[in-house]
Parts: C-alpha cells; sequence; structure tokens
C-alpha cells in the first residue's frame, strides 16, 4: 500500500476493516477502487451498510482519493450476469457520481448494458475467449504427480471440484 501511495498506483480495496486499516498508516494520495461482490463471492462489499460506512469514512479523508467502484463476473457471456448486475446497480446507485464504475471483461465488454467507463482486460490479451483472437501465449506443464480420488472427495483451492466417482487425477 506504501509503494503504491508513492508511485500513484491505483489498488482495491473489498470491505470496510480494510478500509479502516488502510487509513491508519496516514498515506498521502492513495488512489483507490472499492471492489463489489455481486455474486461471484471471492472479494468485495457484500452489504450497501458497509460500503455506505466506507463511503462516509472516505468523505472525510484527504489523503485517500476514490477513483473507482467495479465488480466481476463469475460468468460473462451468458445470462447469468444479469442477476449480479442487479446487484451492483444498487452500489452504483449510492456511488458518487464523479468515480469510474466498471463491471466488464474482455467477454463482457461486448454486452452494451455492462459497458461504463472502463474494461478490464484478462485472458483475451493472450488471445483466449474469443474465437477471433490470435492466441499469442501458451501455458505448457508436465505431469509431476497422480492421485486416486474417492467419489465425493474434494479436488483444488476451496474444494471447488468434487469427484462424482473414484477418480484418477494428475
Amino acid at each position: 500500500v506504501k509503494i503504491a501511495s508513492k508511485n500513484n498506483i491505483e489498488i482495491t480495496v473489498d470491505n470496510h476493516k480494510q478500509l479502516k486499516e488502510i487509513i491508519k498508516l496516514n498515506l498521502n494520495n492513495l488512489l483507490i477502487h472499492l471492489k463489489i461482490d455481486s455474486g461471484m463471492h471471492r472479494l468485495g462489499y457484500e452489504s450497501l451498510g458497509e460500503f455506505k460506512k466506507s463511503l462516509n469514512l472516505l468523505k472525510k479523508q484527504t489523503t485517500i482519493k476514490l477513483i473507482g467502484i467495479y465488480t466481476h463476473f463469475k460468468i460473462a457471456n451468458s445470462e447469468n450476469y444479469k442477476k449480479q448486475m442487479s446487484v451492483f446497480k444498487k452500489f452504483i446507485d449510492i456511488a458518487p457520481k464523479n468515480i469510474l464504475i466498471h463491471c466488464a471483461n474482455s467477454q463482457a465488454s461486448r454486452i452494451k448494458e455492462l459497458q461504463y467507463e472502463m474494461v478490464r482486460v484478462g485472458l483475451s490479451l493472450y488471445g483466449y475467449g474469443e474465437k477471433h483472437l490470435k492466441k499469442v501465449l501458451k501455458v505448457k506443464s508436465n505431469v509431476v504427480s497422480i492421485h486416486n480420488v474417492k467419489a465425493g472427495e474434494s479436488v483444488g483451492y476451496d474444494g471447488t471440484y468434487v469427484c462424482m466417482k473414484d477418480s484418477v487425477i494428475a
């Protein structure tokens, strides 16, 4: 955070407690974006009440500048984004009017109602996710381990994949 403040780098703040801790650092010229959890459930303000508390706290700050608010869609190229967008719009409605609003990743940038002031380009920067793009990067790896996993056991970060049957995974 100190490096960001010194070098004019914009950072993300994703909850009120984090903002209070940053304020205690007494930094000058810190530029922030507030992240809203509209349904991806990784990072971000979930409650309008907590978001309002942060906005009120930021009004009293002279050393921290709110640059924007944003969210991230779990599936941007389908109808699923509409539910997340309805949540995000509630936060937009109470946000200051002179800030950047951004929610579109590469895929979502083609959806008119998601086109605000910014687009955050992700994997399409490397040619992935869009048929008309040329892939400019390839990731290769070697199998370093093989495991037997029983049906019902989860695999990976946060146990997001659950084996439906006894499986061999690499």
